[in-house]
């Protein structure tokens, strides 16, 4: 893994490679998949303080799979708002591919 990265998604400001310690008391919320990252690497935005998975930050900017006539890309922003059926909440907003 690099030590520093430059994502599409966090264009303005390179990304440093960082071991998360379980006393990391930091955002732990990965800005990609919105799941914590205590005790994982991570690349970290010292600037904006954001952090993602290393692993999330390693997602193809396209993928094929068998069951789709088409590429799909991945978003950085969502297209729409998740929200939930039941309380009408907004839901997911990490990454995805479309």
């Amino acid at each position: 893994m690099p030590r520093k990265l430059q994502l599409p998604a966090h264009p303005d400001h390179c990304l440093t490679l960082l071991s998360t310690s379980s006393s990391f008391r930091g955002d732990s919320t990965c800005k990609a998949c919105e799941q914590q990252v205590n005790g994982s690497f991570r690349y970290s935005c010292a600037v904006c303080g954001i952090s993602y998975h290393a692993l999330c930050s390693a997602l193809p900017p396209s993928i094929t799979i068998a069951s789709h006539p088409h590429v799909l890309k991945l978003l950085f922003s969502l297209p729409y708002e998740f929200r939930c059926d039941l309380c009408n909440k907004p839901s997911y907003r990490g990454w995805l591919y479309r």
